[in-house]
């Protein structure tokens, strides 16, 4: 049975309203683009773009962001990757999308990722490392698929999150795979208490045109296909 972490939710966001007010700050933040549910499969990306007042996420979203605003560049993204996963069935796409978890490693929004915001996004990170461990001691998942795996990237605050010693890349049991034109995939494991769980890392979703070539043939595109195919989300 699916659980629904509606209270949960709310102690996060009380939580980081009182981290960024404890610093002297009034950030906007945003957490999660789908309710918060246990689930086997927890989606990351980056960081939350857009600023301006009342726009902190102080109430559970009820449904996926990503499908409520397709033509987004990076949910776009999202959405034409795992089309091509799920072999083109927009069926098996759009009930996978309902059913998972869908997050950023980065909760505090900024404008964009360039280098006048440095001081904020590492900030930002700092912050959303602690909250990012706990939604995943919360939903439990079998598998976590970010996008963006830069020092400053969805992948980098997973592997903060999980209080790694070593930056993800460096990790021993990873697999390191390029796409055709010398992108960046990555696999390796995750472990949170007494649960372990695959990590997989692709480039930025916005970006997918760049790297899409012959993904399909990628051996981590594959093992994540084959693993995904393998349980009922």
């Amino acid at each position: 049975m699916k659980h629904l972490f509606e209270r949960e939710f709310l102690e996060i966001s009380n939580g980081i309203a009182k981290d960024i007010k404890e610093i002297g700050q009034d950030w906007k933040f945003s957490i999660l683009g789908t309710p918060l549910i246990s689930s086997q499969v927890l989606l990351v990306g980056n960081n939350w773009g857009g600023t301006g007042a009342g726009d902190s996420q102080c109430i559970m979203p009820i449904c996926n962001d990503i499908l409520a605003y397709p033509t987004v560049p990076t949910y776009k993204g999202y959405l034409d990757f795992f089309q091509n996963l799920f072999d083109e069935d927009k069926h098996a796409t759009i009930n996978f999308f309902n059913r998972i978890v869908y997050a950023n490693g980065n909760f505090i929004r900024t404008p964009n990722e360039h280098t006048e915001y440095n001081q904020l996004l590492d900030l930002g990170y700092d912050i959303s490392n602690k909250y990012l461990r706990k939604i995943i001691y919360l939903i439990e998942p079998v598998v976590i698929i970010c996008f963006g795996n830069s020092n400053r990237s969805g992948t980098s605050a997973i592997s903060k999150a999980l209080e790694l010693e070593k930056e993800f890349w460096t990790q021993e049991d990873i697999i390191v795979q390029k796409t055709s034109n010398n992108w960046y995939t990555y696999h390796f494991t995750g472990r949170l208490n007494n649960s372990e769980f695959d990590i997989f890392s692709f480039p930025h979703s916005s970006k997918y045109n760049y790297w899409k070539k012959n993904i399909e043939q990628n051996p981590n595109f594959v093992n994540l296909k084959n693993l995904i195919n393998n349980f009922t989300i």
